[in-house]
């Protein structure tokens, strides 16, 4: 059983992406405040640059996590596609004899 998708694309794909995005937001808004609020006031922690570079990594590796979501998909690349009873080999909807072990295939 899979879960489920939304235009072909698994719906955990697509939370994992979001929350990857969200991880990275916050590095990015921690280095802000790191360069524009924490330094010039000296009001910095040890805690915030290990906080920056987690968070920046993190969301970097879920955002990588989800690369499926930036695969195209083929519409209908199995439609046209039948199983040969002999072999098992997939042949083309129309084909009258298999590639792969030569049977007269029945339409």
């Amino acid at each position: 059983m899979s879960g489920p998708s939304i235009h072909g694309v698994k719906a955990e794909y697509i939370i994992v992406f979001c929350i990857g995005i969200v991880f990275l937001a916050i590095g990015v808004y921690g280095a802000y405040y790191l360069f524009d609020v924490a330094l010039p006031s000296g009001k910095i922690t040890n805690t915030l640059p290990l906080a920056i570079v987690g968070c920046s990594v993190f969301g970097v590796l879920m955002i990588l996590k989800s690369y499926p979501i930036f695969i195209p998909i083929k519409k209908n690349s199995y439609s046209q596609a039948v199983v040969c009873p002999f072999c098992g080999a997939l042949v083309a909807e129309d084909a009258e004899v298999c590639a792969k072990c030569k049977q007269q295939l029945k339409h």
